[in-house]
């Protein structure tokens, strides 16, 4: 996915919303796919797209091992 990261190591109760406004800091988000399991619940992760590899490289210099709700999230290209 181009110009997609990988989010990790979320709460589970972490919501789309908060992953928007979380990314939206660092650039435009287009989407936020939360990644659930077979009884749609979180899994502590997600895929974020930005609009290009700029805000990409910026989400993971400024994202990758900062503490957000409690955990200490990874952010890594898709």
């Amino acid at each position: 996915m181009a110009n997609t990261v990988r989010v990790s190591n979320l709460s589970e109760m972490t919501t789309e919303d908060q992953v928007t406004a979380l990314f939206g800091e660092v650039g435009q988000v287009k989407s936020v796919k939360m990644v659930t399991n077979d009884d749609g619940r979180s899994v502590g992760a997600a895929f974020v797209e930005l609009c290009n590899q700029v805000e990409v490289d910026k989400a993971i210099h400024l994202l990758h091992g900062k503490q957000y709700d409690r955990q200490t999230i990874e952010v890594t290209p898709a």
